[in-house]
């Protein structure tokens, strides 16, 4: 309402507004140098030349004169004068001969006035097409300069036309100076110079207002914003009037609005004792029977089904017959039908208060027991409910997966937007690693679980790992991949070492494969971290004497760095 009081801006129309912001807020917005003027004066002097209609003749008091002028020929008279200049003794028009009088008869014909009259024409034939040529290279700078504001097309056109014009007049001048008695006039050239003239005066003007535009740019900008409001304004004062009159109208509706408010927070208690009411009445255990039951029959548990108890409120395992199936089910399909049963009741609640409510959800190694087709449908409906928990208005607000098993954590973690391993925006990855009398949890930036065998690599780069442990890691490495994958024996590999190093090599096989199947008794095998560092160094040095150290370093250094919470 500000800019409706103060907006004092000159109001122009939406196209002019158009035209003038291409300009303002053009990104190559640059100075634009004006257009040489255009001038042709001394070509419009000499078309009134009074040599142009002067009947230019020679001498009438000569002998001669009267019949020349009677039979109206001097200028085939002038032109046969130069051929009796060449043979004076023969007359150039009968071939009859000639005596020094016709001579001098001849050459008192074209007197002296004669002459200054032909040089004095060909002094403006000279001057004119100076001229033209100097407006002629006028015209191609205007072009050359390629002024935008300049309409090209027509003044092209113009220019064309004044050039033909200037062409048709040379070769008039060119024949009177061959005919010099006859009277000639040279068209008119000022039509088209006054129209060049006001292309290039528009154009100018236009290209003074860009430059001050330039100059001033901040200003033009303040300006153009100012008359876009006042155009907006104009266009919108009716709805602006319709508004203020509304917003009147609105404003003494509010404190009405107020109290009524008021007396509707009143009966929001009300209303919140009548949901806890229908969400009793709408609470049933049918629908998850059916659905648990339409999933066994799909996954191929037909000798059992889902059933109601006690009035409807507990539900029952029953046997194709009828008989009660809990006490024979297996273990895989007692985790099973306990995973359905978790599965949907994360979608309701145990109480009939509690559907609407927001939840956290934990799955706790739920694939013990189960087949491998299990496994994978297990890992399909958690998928589903991850999917379920990243939604805008789901109401299970986390989720925890729990897992001892690397297989179902590789398909659980799969996700196709998933970028090298990196956990993703709405998710973290964890480690929970036990040692004598206590629990460490680390935080990893990706996904830690590649597969069993990068694990035991992963203990290796452990810098706290135990005796124990690092034992049956390095045995379990050195016979998958030398013994089982690569077919080389442990003496192979040790009788490429010499000296102290073979020693230490023998050590660390016999070592690894006594240690890693019992623990020793701290009285008699002492294990600490100088002999840990040894048999680590020897490791490294078996998969540099095979030539295989680069799977020794790429194997070190695949596991992403993970940090230890307190």
């Amino acid at each position: 309402m500000s800019e409706q009081i103060s907006n004092t801006a000159e109001l122009l129309s939406l196209e002019e507004l158009k035209e003038k912001a291409k300009t303002v807020f053009a990104n190559d917005l640059e100075r634009v140098e004006p257009i040489q003027a255009l001038s042709a004066n001394d070509l419009v002097v000499a078309e009134g030349n009074s040599l142009l209609q002067k009947v230019i003749v020679g001498n009438p008091d000569v002998d001669i004169a009267a019949l020349v002028n009677r039979l109206g020929n001097s200028d085939w008279v002038k032109q046969g004068r130069q051929y009796h200049e060449q043979e004076p003794e023969i007359c150039p028009f009968c071939q009859q001969s000639t005596d020094k009088q016709f001579a001098d008869d001849l050459t008192a014909f074209f007197s002296e006035a004669y002459d200054n009259d032909i040089q004095a024409l060909r002094q403006l034939q000279v001057s004119y097409g100076s001229a033209c040529e100097t407006l002629l290279a006028t015209f191609q700078r205007c072009v050359e300069t390629r002024n935008p504001f300049l309409k090209q097309d027509l003044f092209n056109a113009e220019a064309q036309s004044l050039a033909e014009r200037l062409k048709s007049n040379q070769a008039i001048l060119s024949k009177k100076i061959d005919e010099p008695s006859r009277k000639v006039e040279l068209e008119s050239i000022e039509p088209f110079v006054i129209q060049l003239q006001s292309l290039l005066a528009e154009a100018n003007e236009a290209t003074n207002e860009h430059n001050q535009m330039v100059a001033n740019i901040d200003i033009e900008k303040h300006s153009l914003i100012g008359q876009v409001w006042r155009y907006v304004l104009n266009e919108l004062s009716d709805d602006l009037q319709q508004y203020l009159q509304s917003k009147d109208r609105l404003d003494r509706a509010i404190g009405a609005m107020a109290q009524s408010l008021r007396e509707k927070s009143a009966l929001l208690n009300g209303l919140r004792d009548q949901v806890k009411e229908l969400e009793k009445q709408t609470t049933s255990i049918q629908p998850t029977i059916t659905a648990i039951n339409d999933l066994l029959l799909k996954f191929g548990f037909t000798s059992f089904s889902i059933g109601e108890a006690n009035g409807g409120r507990h539900y029952r395992i029953n046997r194709a017959n009828g008989d009660d199936a809990s006490r024979s089910l297996s273990e895989g399909e007692k985790t099973f039908i306990t995973f359905l049963y978790f599965y949907y009741l994360i979608k309701g609640a145990q109480s009939p208060s509690g559907i609407t409510a927001n939840r956290v959800v934990v799955f706790d190694d739920p694939i013990s027991s189960l087949d491998s087709d299990i496994l994978h449908i297990v890992s399909s409906l958690i998928k589903g409910v991850m999917e379920e928990a990243r939604g805008r208005n789901s109401q299970i607000k986390q989720m925890f997966i729990l897992t001892h098993n690397v297989y179902f954590h590789k398909e659980i973690s799969f996700h196709k937007k998933r970028n090298n391993g990196d956990a993703m925006a709405d998710e973290s990855f964890w480690i929970v690693k036990k040692s004598a009398d206590s629990s460490s949890v680390h935080r990893c930036e990706k996904n830690p679980i590649r597969s069993a065998y990068e694990l035991l690599w992963s203990d290796i780069r452990e810098k706290n790992v135990s005796s124990v442990g690092l034992q049956n890691a390095l045995r379990r490495i050195l016979e998958n991949y030398f013994k089982m994958w690569g077919g080389i024996d442990n003496d192979e590999i040790c009788a490429k070492f010499d000296g102290r190093d073979k020693l230490i090599c023998q050590s660390l096989f016999s070592w690894v494969n006594d240690g890693s199947h019992s623990i020793h008794d701290d009285l008699y095998i002492n294990h600490g971290e100088q002999t840990n560092e040894a048999y680590l160094r020897v490791f490294r040095s078996v998969f540099e004497k095979a030539d295989q150290v680069g799977h020794y370093n790429m194997m070190t250094g695949i596991i992403a760095e993970c940090e230890e919470l307190d």
